[in-house]
């Protein structure tokens, strides 16, 4: 019972960070997408930006998602990073990141802020 649950835990733990693959646009190898790690902006900035989550598209890829933003300070684009400061798109103050969501108007990674969390 014990060696179950400790293997259901350890299951849990890697599905947390290792979401599926993905084709790096850049070299064309499969790459595991595994959240905390770098990868190209999907956006075409060509920055390196972490992988903060994985959602599935419209075809039922698994899709890493990671971005840019403006930077609130007027330091230019910046990686989207949880914790960050973002301004929230309903409010318009400033609020810490807390994840990060795909724009159905664009298609483009966007934050979601601790604000508007509750309002995706």
């Amino acid at each position: 019972m014990f060696l179950s649950k400790h293997l259901t835990n350890l299951s849990n733990f890697a599905m947390s960070i290792f979401s599926g693959m993905y084709e790096d646009p850049a070299t064309g190898q499969l790459l595991p997408i595994l959240v905390g790690t770098a990868m190209e902006d999907p956006s075409g900035t060509e920055m390196q930006v972490p992988i903060l989550g994985a959602e599935r598209d419209k075809q039922g890829n698994i899709r890493p998602l990671g971005g840019t933003m403006e930077d609130p300070e007027g330091q230019g684009l910046v990686a989207i990073n949880i914790g960050k400061k973002a301004v929230d798109p309903v409010t318009g103050d400033l609020s810490p990141i807390i994840g990060v969501r795909i724009n159905p108007e664009t298609q483009t990674v966007v934050p979601v802020t601790l604000s508007s969390g509750a309002h995706r």
